[in-house]
Order: C-alpha cells, then structure tokens, then sequence
C-alpha cells in the first residue's frame, strides 16, 4: 500500500533546464538551473492488523536529507531508517507521523493511521500502564483493555465516533463539546457498561462525579465493583434529568471503597448520554497518609529531606512559577540542543533510607515524543531504570501538556534491579535521556513537581 501526501509541498527536488534566448544577442545563451518539487511519500504492508502483528513501513520520498518516524503505540516508538518494522501489542487506531527534511532543509510531515483490532479474548488491563487513582479527573475513553464483554460492554460493536481515538473498540468516542476534555462516550445505549482499574489509596466514603452531557430524562448510573465474577453494587445517581445541551456534573454520593485496587464498572440505563468525564472525591476527613517530601510544598508532611539539583549533560534546570501542579512553583528541565543526550538529578545532602516506604509519588507534565529515563540509585552504583516512552503512557503519563500525577510502585524499581539498597539511596532521581538523539525529539523539556514518597 502506498501513502502519498496530496498536499502543497514547501520544498524543491528534480532538476529541469530551461534555456533563455536574448534577441540583442543570438549567441548569448544562457542555462539557468531550477529545482522542482520534492515528493513525500511512504509505503506500508497494511492498515488495519490484529494484535501483536508486525507493519513494515518504508520511506519512497526523494530528496532526503533525513528523517524520522513516531510511531504512537507501536515498539519501537521512533526510528530513523528508511524501512522498519513495528509491533502493535495493544488494539486501538494509532497515528504514524513521517517527517522528512529535504536536502535544502525544508521541513514536511504526513501523518498515517493503522487499525490494530483487538484478540478475540484479552486480558484486562489498566489503559495506560496503572490503575487509575483518586481526587483526579477519569477520562471515560480511557476505559481498561479487554474488549467486548471483558473491560467493556457496547450493544453493537462499530465505534459510530468522530475521533481517531481507541477505534478498535466497539464504544463510540467522539471529540467532546465540553470545555475540558478531549474525547466523550457517545450514543450511549440502555445496559451498556465500562470498566476502570482504579487505586483507593485510603478506605473512606466517596462521592463520584460524573461529568455528563444528558438530552433524554429518566436515565441513571450505577456504580459497581468486579471481583472477579461477583459484582457487587455500591450506589447510583437516580434517575438523571436533561441538561437541556449544556454538561453537568451528576453525583453519585456516599459509595464506600476499601483501600486497594478495584475495578469499577460504570451501568447506564437509559439512552442519550454523552460522558466526558469523572471524579471520585473522598468525602471525610482522614488521617494523612504518611509521607516524605522531596521537592513538594504539602504540608501533610511526616519528614523531608534537603536535595541538591545536579546538571550531568545539557539539562538546564530552573523554577518555575507559572502553572504549577501545587503550590506555587515547579522545576522544569529544558535542552538547548548543543549535545544528543541530557541527564539531570536530584540527590539527598547524604544517603536516605526508603525502605518504609511504598509509593514514589512525581507530577511530571511534556509535550515531548522523546522516550526519557527515570532513575532510582543507590550506594555502590546500584541503578534502577524505569522507561517512560511517549507512546505507551506509562503510570499514565501522557505527553499533553498537562500535568499528570504518577504513583509508582517502589517495587518497580526494586524489579528492575533487586541488589539496589533503599536503605542508602543516593540519587532519589535521575532524568535520563534515551541512545536516540534528542535533538531529533520534538520540545525535548519535561516538567516536575510535587515530588514525595508515601507508605
């Protein structure tokens, strides 16, 4: 199958002659060179393929100086050959971008889909990488892997929506009316269902905040919890009136969660839905989780610790105050591009121990497609690596702009290298650029704040 970009191109490639003839002089022939217009083009062995199937790609563009491919959800994320060879391993439509510069450094780009259709049976998994957690806004696209009758339940099984966004699913996803948000669940039937991995860090009472666009009255939500194959219900919205085409947030109030992971399935009866989004609030007061700041300013604090912010290679590292997760500052981490790899960290005045704790707790926020490192170090040189890519949005960090907070298991670490020593840690983090060049990642600058460890 061949890709051409159709579109108006900003570079020039072929050679063609033209001779001009000045009538003051028949002799005096001239050749003038000018250049015609590159192509942009590429080749792939198929759109649309199963899970875990393999899709060549090949450049057939001329005049090329250099190039890059993004894969989004495919391994590798990146390449810069000509032909390669990419792994989709999970379902969904995914963007290819080729970006190609020409010989005389004009920039063009062409963005491709490819369909991956999900297994007749996957197992459920959280959509990006961990369960979803509390007090943070739950996008209802982002509904667990799985598939029909596993993660989700749709009545018919072609996704009706506008957006290139998860279309190897049978739920209808369209781009969201609302002001906040990108994408809705639309056209929402009587008896359809979607399930949420979801982290209750603390047990308690909590309301849920169902962000909703509702034409048709008579229409509810319940809240469920799945064990295994026992579902239990935990409480409902009533009967939802309409919101007469403006959204609105819907409660569901008084829903008592155990600490834990869950999953959390959302039952609409009813028709003429459109979901956006939705919040699980906790709604009594509950003793602080205790905690370790790093770089925070919460004050539901049990300890701190004093840390130095260390250049290695190229990351220049300053406060920020503009938009910052909490508080009123954050750290950002910017290239300049004077080298192809980056690294920066944070280091405790004197080795600390971690070994009490559980949970290592970073808001980070990029619009980079660059893949970077984070890493935890011990004494003795012990490192465990952790690989965030763009693509897959580990511990859900997406590469939107926005912030994310990430809960990440100090165990992870722990797995990626078991002779590190949490009782001497002595790089709590390190900023790591991937081999590729960065130089060849778009806005290679990350964001941080609210950096601490909890039990």
């Amino acid at each position: 199958m061949i890709l051409k970009n159709t579109s108006t191109f900003k570079s020039y490639g072929l050679m063609a002659l033209i001779f001009f003839s000045f009538l003051s002089c028949e002799d005096d022939i001239r050749e003038v060179t000018l250049y015609e217009k590159g192509t942009l083009e590429a080749k792939t062995s198929s759109t649309s393929i199963n899970v875990g199937e393999v899709v060549s790609f090949e450049n057939l563009s001329t005049k090329v100086q250099s190039l890059t491919w993004t894969f989004e959800g495919g391994n590798p994320a990146t390449s810069f050959n000509p032909k390669v060879e990419v792994t989709y391993n999970q379902s969904g439509v995914y963007k290819t971008t080729l970006e190609v510069k020409y010989i005389d450094n004009q920039i063009e780009k062409e963005d491709y889909f490819v369909e991956v259709s999900p297994l007749a049976v996957e197992p459920q998994s959280p959509y990006g990488g961990s369960p979803k957690v509390t007090e943070t806004k739950i996008q209802f696209e982002d509904f667990d892997f799985g598939g029909e009758g596993i993660s989700y339940h749709d009545t018919e099984p072609e996704n009706k929506g506008d957006a290139h966004y998860r279309f190897g699913h049978g739920v209808d996803i369209k781009t969201t009316l609302d002001e906040e948000g990108k994408y809705d669940v639309t056209s929402i039937q009587n008896g359809e269902w979607l399930e949420y991995s979801v982290f209750v860090e603390t047990a308690s009472v909590y309301d849920f905040n169902f962000r909703l666009l509702a034409d048709d009255s008579g229409s509810s939500i319940k809240i469920q919890d799945v064990n295994g194959g026992t579902v239990t219900d935990l409480g409902s919205t009533g009967l939802i009136e309409s919101t007469d085409s403006a959204y609105k947030t819907i409660k569901a109030e008084n829903i008592t969660l155990s600490a834990g992971q869950h999953v959390i399935r959302i039952l609409f009866s009813g028709n003429g839905i459109d979901a956006n989004y939705f919040e699980i609030i906790n709604t009594v007061y509950v003793p602080p989780v205790q905690k370790f700041g790093i770089y925070t300013e919460n004050t539901d604090l049990i300890g701190s610790v004093n840390v130095q912010l260390e250049v290695n290679n190229q990351f220049a590292i300053n406060t920020i105050t503009d938009n910052p997760y909490e508080g009123s500052k954050a750290l950002s981490f910017t290239i300049d591009g004077t080298a192809d790899w980056a690294m920066a960290s944070i280091i405790p005045d004197s080795p600390i121990d971690i070994s009490s704790y559980a949970t290592y707790n970073v808001a980070l926020k990029s619009t980079s497609n660059g893949t970077i490192l984070i890493r935890l170090q011990s004494g003795g040189g012990q490192k465990a690596i952790l690989t965030f890519d763009a693509a897959s949005e580990p511990y859900g960090f997406k590469r939107d702009g926005n912030w994310h907070f990430l809960s990440i298991p100090i165990a992870d670490f722990v797995a990626k290298n078991p002779a590190i020593n949490l009782n001497a840690i002595t790089e709590l983090l390190v900023f790591r650029s991937s081999p590729d060049d960065v130089r060849n990642a778009n806005n290679y600058n990350f964001y941080l704040d609210n950096f601490y460890l909890s039990k």
